[in-house]
């Protein structure tokens, strides 16, 4: 059967074999060239694909890194802005506590100095002279001790008439080691037979203790002569 196939085609070798020539001529030609662009194409299409997936990771990477660098930055120069913030408190309340410190010792040397020198003062005065003096300065004087409650007494009465300041004085003798309060007493008991305390005077004179002001206030006489001392008519 084979044979008679080849007696068949025999006759048409050459055409075959030049058909065959001129295929091959013509892929190599004008077909392979054209599946080697489409091949190289498609390949340079997958490198692209591949290229950008690659770049998209490392830009996703380098993205990631550069906001958790920027993070630690900010992180560091928060952290460092709060240590100076608290540094920068932490002098300047150093510095206002010296400040304070420098202040009060100031204060308590100036103090000390004007006591030191009010004691003085008041040892070359008599206590006949200090009594005297304190009565001719201020309309209403009361010679007085923090812890009597008689001179509360007499100070509460006074403070119904709400007095400013500079038209009165309470001498509180137990507080004034620039005074000689013993001898001041002793004073009053030589002038007024009782060295006791409160001494209230008023306009320049005495009006007696606690319990005779309270009762010149609910009598309404302390009033006038309150009022007469401040030259109220």
């Amino acid at each position: 059967m084979i044979v008679d196939a080849w007696d068949y085609i025999a006759p048409y070798g050459w055409i075959i074999t030049i058909g065959l020539v001129t295929a091959y001529l013509l892929y190599n030609r004008m077909i392979k060239p054209t599946l080697d662009i489409l091949e190289q194409e498609e390949r340079t299409a997958q490198q692209k694909k591949f290229d950008d997936d690659v770049n998209a990771r490392v830009a996703s990477r380098l993205t990631a890194i550069r906001e958790k660098q920027q993070m630690e930055h900010e992180r560091v120069a928060e952290e460092t802005k709060r240590l100076a913030e608290e540094a920068a408190k932490q002098r300047l309340k150093e510095l206002e506590e010296r400040e304070r410190k420098k202040n009060v010792l100031e204060a308590t040397l100036l103090t000390y100095d004007i006591n030191m020198h009010k004691k003085k003062a008041s040892e070359n005065r008599s206590p006949a002279e200090i009594i005297d003096e304190y009565i001719a300065s201020k309309p209403i004087v009361v010679f007085s001790k923090t812890w009597c409650l008689f001179c509360k007494k007499a100070k509460a009465a006074l403070a119904t008439f709400r007095l400013n300041q500079r038209h009165f004085e309470y001498v509180e003798l137990d507080e004034r080691t620039d005074l000689p309060g013993d001898k001041i007493q002793d004073e009053f008991e030589k002038r007024y037979g009782s060295r006791s305390v409160p001494k209230v005077f008023i306009g320049g004179e005495l009006i007696g203790g606690g319990d005779d002001v309270v009762r010149l206030l609910h009598e309404g006489v302390l009033e006038v002569l309150v009022n007469s001392a401040l030259g109220i008519n």
